[in-house]
């Protein structure tokens, strides 16, 4: 079910507190999901593997995209409601 938008910015917002994401510049589950921050008006930890290699070999990064949230890992595309419940928001 699709979320209001202020309800959407509120959980996104508490998402990217606690979130990193692992990704690809090239990659389209990657763009999606720092799209959706991004029209949001919300800043997200991301993590260019593309262009931090190192950074992504020391997280253990073996897809993209690859989710860091609340100390545990997550790959793949992930919906509102996955990202919420993941993040305990």
């Amino acid at each position: 079910m699709e979320q209001p938008i202020t309800d959407l910015r509120a959980v996104l917002l508490c998402v990217a507190q606690k979130s990193t994401l692992y990704g690809a510049n090239w990659e389209t589950d990657t763009l999606s999901a720092l799209s959706l921050f991004q029209k949001q008006g919300v800043a997200l930890s991301y993590i260019a593997c593309d262009k931090s290699k190192a950074a992504c070999d020391a997280a253990g990064v073996k897809a993209y995209p690859t989710w860091s949230i609340g100390g545990k890992t997550y790959l793949g595309r992930m919906t509102i409601d996955e990202l919420k419940n993941a993040a305990g928001c």
